[in-house]
């Protein structure tokens, strides 16, 4: 039985839903299809993924001064070094931004979650980044406040879904489409409880070992799936408000949750998850990058942008990883070993 920080059936999800966005984007972009549900969905999923994985890694590693110094600079030497490199590109397909101070403030510092993501973010995807930064910040509390209690941490999933909901169904009220409440949207609340969410599955997964591998989690899972083919929805905002809303938010919750307990891949499948699991994140910032850079090339044909961007992403993926993500990565723990 796998035990250690690693789930490789969540990695593998995490990297499916980042190519799933990537997907989006492309069928968006070159007006093939608009399915929003899964360019909203998807990102979501990232969420519950992150509560789960801080989690497993981190839920007893919290305790004093020093253990949480550690948390922040492995947190920031995962996150902060691909996010950089993306901004660095970004400039070079653009020019500096009319409020290039306080966008720049924002996402240098990486605090644009506190100032507004879905308004400050440099990088189409960053908005996400910049929610993520907030969980971190909130992690370590939730953590002593949840002192590994299932019971506490259900109530906290329960209570932090409230208030998502509430704020979402207010937010979005009124409005005919997402570009008119976008900016009011993104904010960390509207988020906060796929992600204790998956602090909760973490933790039922710690006390449930023996659950892996059941053979009705791969089922659970691909029920999940149904509501996002079947729900219907008159405009892409009712995809995130209502009962609609509810379902699929409830879908991409479980959905995780059940992809935990599946067994775990072995042989080339288990090369194949732990590969796409560890590009999910550069697949997920750099695949616009790349898309630009190709259709700006001149590129003739969609379908051709489409396989161009397809490769280019993957290949600007690994090498990024490779020779930014995972030397920082590294440094980081260096930094904090011992």
């Amino acid at each position: 039985m796998k035990t250690d920080a690693r789930v490789t059936t969540v990695d593998f999800a995490r990297g499916l839903m980042a190519s799933a966005v990537m997907t989006y984007h492309l069928l968006y972009w070159e007006g093939i299809a608009d399915v929003e549900r899964i360019g909203f969905y998807a990102v979501y999923g990232f969420f519950v993924i992150s509560g789960f994985s801080l989690q497993i890694a981190y839920r007893d590693k919290l305790g004093n001064a020093d253990q949480l110094r550690r948390f922040a600079i492995r947190r920031y030497a995962r996150i902060a070094p691909l996010f950089y490199t993306a901004i660095a590109l970004y400039l070079l397909q653009n020019q500096v931004p009319d409020r290039w101070p306080i966008l720049f403030l924002a996402n240098f510092s990486l605090a644009l979650g506190f100032m507004h993501p879905g308004d400050t973010s440099m990088l189409v995807g960053g908005w996400s980044i910049g929610v993520e930064m907030v969980f971190y910040v909130l992690f370590p509390w939730i953590v002593i406040l949840a002192a590994q209690s299932i019971r506490r941490l259900a109530v906290m999933a329960v209570a932090a879904l409230l208030v998502q909901m509430i704020f979402v169904n207010d937010v979005l009220a009124g409005l005919g489409s997402m570009t008119e409440g976008w900016a009011r949207y993104t904010e960390p609340i509207a988020f906060i409880g796929y992600f204790v969410a998956g602090m909760l599955f973490a933790e039922v997964y710690k006390a449930r070992q023996y659950l892996k591998g059941a053979p009705i989690a791969p089922a659970i899972a691909l029920l999940c799936l149904v509501p996002f083919i079947l729900l219907p929805a008159s405009a892409s905002i009712d995809l995130l408000r209502g009962w609609q809303g509810f379902t699929l938010a409830m879908a991409t919750i479980i959905l995780v949750g059940a992809v935990a307990f599946v067994r775990e891949p072995s042989g080339r499948l288990l090369q194949v998850s732990e590969w796409i699991g560890k590009l999910s994140y550069s697949i997920y910032l750099l695949h616009p990058i790349v898309f630009v850079f190709v259709r700006d090339y001149g590129t003739p044909t969609s379908t051709l942008r489409i396989v161009l961007t397809l490769a280019g992403t993957f290949s600007a993926a690994y090498l990024v990883n490779r020779f930014v993500e995972e030397p920082c990565r590294n440094y980081g723990r260096q930094l904090t070993a011992g």
